[in-house]
């Protein structure tokens, strides 16, 4: 009888403290998750920054061949002008 007591008592004891351990494997799970869900987010920040920086070299390359095309068309329409007066001005 003694040891029928003393047996229910250990059982008890780890039964809570297998609960115990179960409640903080729960929460070091959400905590990872969580930090999880932050990192995803700022790689995606990051992504969308790269993606402006990229649009904005190709904005400013289209722009730059766009001026430099329009500068070859007026420097040649000004040399065709001067070929078609026979060099007078």
């Amino acid at each position: 009888m003694i040891f029928k007591g003393s047996f229910s008592k250990i059982i008890v004891k780890i039964g809570i403290l297998s609960l115990v351990q179960i409640i903080f494997i729960i929460i070091i799970f959400s905590i990872l998750t969580s930090i999880q869900s932050q990192q995803t987010l700022l790689g995606n920040t990051i992504n969308i920054a790269g993606k402006n920086r990229f649009l904005t070299l190709n904005v400013l390359y289209e722009v730059l061949e766009y001026i430099n095309m329009k500068s070859l068309t007026n420097n040649g329409n000004s040399s065709f002008s001067l070929i078609k007066s026979a060099g007078h001005s």
